[in-house]
């Protein structure tokens, strides 16, 4: 219950404040099966444009209080909210969660999409085996890449 009332003070206080503070765990939360990233950014190439999703602190769209950035980038298993947890305990620990942008980018497979609605120039990767490097699949005009390059 004493837990609760925390939360809800700092809920209460972001929403007095205009934002709302990232909820710090005491360990990564194993919860990424299934779990999409809740921002996007555009990505714009020569070839076409896409979004790609991440999980962050505030959006790239800019915040004045933030002078740096962790950027921490999943494995093969996709689970970007797990790094992202794991980048917000760090940032806490070490006192700069306030001035830090913690960007931990989603990088998901087609079948990782179909159970959601999402925007159709979503970005997403497909592999040709399983030790092979993965590409981005173009969804109408979305561009193509490659995890090697």
């Amino acid at each position: 219950m004493r837990r609760l009332r925390v939360s809800l003070a700092f809920v209460l206080a972001g929403l007095l404040l205009g934002t709302v503070p990232v909820p710090v765990t005491t360990t990564p939360q194993p919860d990424h099966f299934g779990r999409l990233a809740d921002r996007q950014f555009l990505v714009q190439t020569p070839q076409g444009s896409g979004y790609a999703r991440y999980f962050g602190t505030t959006s790239f769209d800019g915040d004045a209080t933030v002078t740096r950035a962790l950027i921490i980038v999943h494995g093969v298993l996709r689970d970007a909210d797990y790094y992202f947890d794991t980048g917000v305990i760090a940032a806490h620990d070490a006192r700069a969660l306030d001035d830090t942008f913690v960007i931990a980018p989603q990088f998901v497979e087609k079948r990782d999409l179909a159970p959601h609605a999402m925007n159709p120039r979503t970005l997403y990767w497909i592999r040709s085996g399983p030790a092979a490097p993965m590409r981005s699949r173009r969804r109408r005009s979305a561009p193509t890449t490659s995890s090697m390059q």
